[in-house]
């Protein structure tokens, strides 16, 4: 990668690195045992979890921002977002979601998946095979550079506190090149509760999860293949990393964020491959937290194709519906499967942007946006 442009802002940080806790992830995936953190510090909640990487562990950061204009029902909802991923994975056998990529020559331990979405409902994926991948963690945030040599790169860089992120993506041979800022307006949490050391960051038996923005205003300006597409929003940052193979571990879930109204909600439902279950509510108001736990909610698909739990042959819902308890009461959202962003009904994943509406006690007066998916390995 040529640090250059956009790029040109993460030198000094590598620079300050030397004498930091820097650490590097090769793009070859090397034999032997991998050292997996489960349980929280004072610090760290954004920093690698996994060292080194092994054929069947994982470590990814996750970005998106979906605009918060208003949209309407059918295929053109007015909705644009971005999702990007910084992957570490040890290959198909970690992440089988990622299997098609190595098919496709995508071979790096270190891949960033570039998602795009106009308000007309057409996507656009790019992939960058990165060489290697650099973190150095500062306070509870970390930045990162990608590397993919003359195809460009992507770098992320996040403040200590965790109230401010900037990424940048450079993808000369896709026509791709941009930013997103974020500033956070809900706090940092773990599965179970908010940001403190000594907690167990499973959402799973094997699969770890900390969300380091639950909810941010986020503004993302790109060109896309000559196009603009700037999107102002709706954003949310988080990491999920495992110590086994996923698919051996995870028979569905369901994980989703948004706004709506004055609240910030973001779900997730697990049901492991031997029927074992585990939820994870959030809900913040006005930059507080009203609920963190590993209960208080529920999520259920509705409409079409809405068997529970999920299996891959029946295809993709309508949406979800979600209930979650907080002191202002019981908040109730459906999340509406407005536009499929990646994937397709009938994939073993689907990722939605849509429509929240919802409200307190059984009212329905509130309303907005949300980005959501399904994991569904079980085919029936």
């Amino acid at each position: 990668m040529r640090y250059n442009g956009p790029f040109a802002y993460a030198l000094p940080l590598l620079a300050t690195a030397v004498a930091a806790r820097l650490s590097i992830v090769p793009s070859t995936i090397p034999e032997g045992p991998s050292e997996v953190t489960f349980t929280s510090s004072e610090y760290g909640l954004d920093a690698p979890k996994v060292s080194p990487l092994n054929r069947t562990t994982y470590d990814w950061w996750y970005f998106d921002v979906v605009s918060d204009g208003k949209c309407n029902n059918g295929s053109d909802t007015g909705l644009s977002a971005m999702t990007i991923v910084f992957h570490t994975a040890g290959g198909p056998e970690a992440f089988p979601p990622l299997a098609y990529l190595y098919r496709q020559n995508f071979t790096s331990a270190n891949l960033v998946q570039i998602s795009t979405t106009f308000a007309n409902g057409t996507t656009f994926t790019a992939l960058l095979n990165a060489t290697e991948a650099y973190f150095m963690p500062i306070g509870n945030g970390v930045s990162s550079i990608f590397d993919a040599g003359d195809a460009g790169g992507g770098a992320f860089s996040g403040t200590a506190d965790l109230s401010h992120y900037t990424l940048n993506i450079n993808a000369p041979r896709f026509g791709v090149n941009g930013s997103i800022v974020f500033d956070s307006i809900a706090p940092a949490h773990y599965p179970a509760g908010p940001i403190s050391a000594g907690q167990d960051m499973r959402m799973s038996p094997h699969v770890g999860w900390a969300n380091a923005m639950p909810d941010a205003r986020a503004e993302s300006k790109f060109m896309v293949r000559g196009e603009e597409l700037n999107v102002s929003g709706v954003g949310y940052h988080d990491k999920n990393w495992g110590d086994k193979a996923f698919d051996e571990d995870v028979d569905y879930w369901y994980w989703g964020h948004g706004r709506v109204g004055p609240y910030s909600i973001v779900w997730f439902d697990y049901m492991g491959i031997n029927g074992e279950t585990a939820v994870s509510s959030y809900v913040a108001k006005d930059g507080q937290i009203l609920a963190s736990a590993y209960s208080g909610i529920t999520v259920r698909p509705f409409g079409e194709n809405s068997t529970y739990p999920p299996l891959t042959s029946t295809g993709a819902p309508s949406g979800y519906h979600i209930v979650a308890d907080t002191p202002d009461g019981v908040l109730t959202v459906d999340a509406h499967s407005d536009t499929m962003i990646l994937g397709f009904s009938g994939d073993m994943y689907n990722r939605w942007v849509g429509r929240l509406t919802g409200g307190l006690n059984n009212n329905t007066d509130l309303e907005g946006v949300g980005l959501f998916e399904q994991f569904a390995f079980n085919e029936g």
